[in-house]
């Protein structure tokens, strides 16, 4: 993004913080945003006055050292006791965080089962998934969409001449059933660029369809 704004990437760069630290920014008033072209735009002027919370709360999970369970603490409520949750992160299909007053975070299983968490329970669960590299982050208007890559099917990529056409279709299941995620326009060939910037260290092989001439002898 150009002028003014940055994009949540950009500015997550330039204050040497992760996506989560930048969303959280945003929603408590330290940092100042935008919706430009569809997408959560961070003002040039807010990032000079940005200020780290000091409030921060980091005691939202329990982080159990190279595992794939986290558990998670669910404060007291009208409805119930203050709780503690355990989630395995490995059967985690795909999810989506809203930028919203509430700021939530919607998780979906593979068994098809799923769980919302609000508050530090999902500021928690924002902060461990920047440090997992198989969560790929989809960036909407309102927020993201999370997607375990070890959970996916295949991705489909359509760039087109007019680049707002373009399409990146992710095709995972959860709960036995199929689904797809998709992204369109300039989102898309970004999201295909970072895919693609992930998997290469994990020996990604580009093949070609196109057919070749024979060369007779």
């Amino acid at each position: 993004m150009k002028g003014q704004y940055l994009s949540v990437n950009e500015a997550a760069s330039r204050l040497g913080v992760s996506r989560a630290a930048v969303y959280s920014a945003i929603r408590e008033g330290r940092l100042e945003s935008d919706v430009v072209l569809g997408k959560i735009a961070v003002t040039r002027k807010s990032l000079a006055n940005y200020k780290p919370n000091p409030d921060r709360i980091r005691a939202g999970k329990i982080r159990i050292a190279q595992s794939s369970y986290v558990v998670v603490e669910l404060p007291k409520s009208a409805h119930r006791a203050a709780s503690e949750e355990v989630l395995n992160l490995d059967e985690l299909s795909s999810g989506h965080y809203s930028l919203n007053e509430k700021h939530s975070i919607h998780l979906e299983f593979s068994d098809g089962s799923s769980r919302t968490y609000e508050g530090k329970a999902c500021d928690a669960l924002l902060r461990d998934f920047a440090e997992r590299a198989n969560i790929f982050e989809l960036a909407r208007e309102s927020g993201a969409d999370l997607i375990n890559l070890h959970k996916v099917s295949n991705v489909v990529f359509s760039p087109k001449a007019h680049h707002e056409e373009s399409v990146v279709v992710f095709q995972l299941l959860a709960g036995g059933k199929p689904r797809q995620i998709s992204v369109r326009g300039s989102e898309a060939e970004a999201a295909w660029k970072e895919l693609r910037r992930i998997l290469k260290p994990n020996n990604l092989k580009t093949t070609s369809t196109q057919s070749r001439a024979r060369t007779g002898t």
